[in-house]
């Protein structure tokens, strides 16, 4: 448990963290609480956070973002700390009887979909820019990618390219 207590230190020190996003909709990772725990800690503390993702879960996530937009928002927002679990129970209420004190489990609900939210903004900006040009003008993924970035740097650029 020791070690779990200085997850935050970590992170910080490395200053990165990768997330698995198997399957996109619904990453396993955000089931355990050790992970969740390092998700909100990249996010507290400002480190870099990517997401990766095989390819044929990087093409279900594209095809979504033109295809089904909706689905992106809907799936993510079922994301929820509270489900967040490890193998020893003790360490699952230590670890969201610590996030509960330290924002709260909703904030750090927050948190979590935000980050996920612009890892996966960056993941739809790498599709647009494997686009031709032609074809990028006139493509949903461009409005969409929009929508998805609203509120995040780089909406007024794109809806001004669309």
């Amino acid at each position: 448990m020791n070690d779990v207590k200085r997850l935050g230190d970590c992170v910080r020190a490395v200053g990165h963290t990768v997330l698995l996003m198997e399957p996109w909709y619904a990453p396993k990772p955000l089931l355990r609480a050790y992970c969740i725990k390092e998700v909100f800690h990249t996010q507290a503390s400002g480190a870099r956070f990517e997401v990766v993702m095989s390819a044929e879960q990087q093409a279900a996530f594209e095809t979504a973002l033109v295809d089904d937009f909706e689905s992106i928002a809907k799936k993510l927002s079922q994301v929820d700390v509270r489900k967040a679990e490890c193998r020893n129970p003790k360490d699952t209420e230590q670890i969201l009887g610590e996030l509960e004190r330290e924002v709260g489990l909703t904030e750090c609900n927050k948190a979590v979909f935000g980050l996920l939210r612009g890892a996966l903004a960056g993941q739809g900006r790498a599709a647009l820019e494997r686009m031709e040009p032609a074809e990028r003008a006139t493509s949903k993924l461009i409005s969409n990618l929009g929508m998805l970035l609203h509120d995040l740097d780089g909406t007024e650029a794109l809806y001004r390219e669309a």
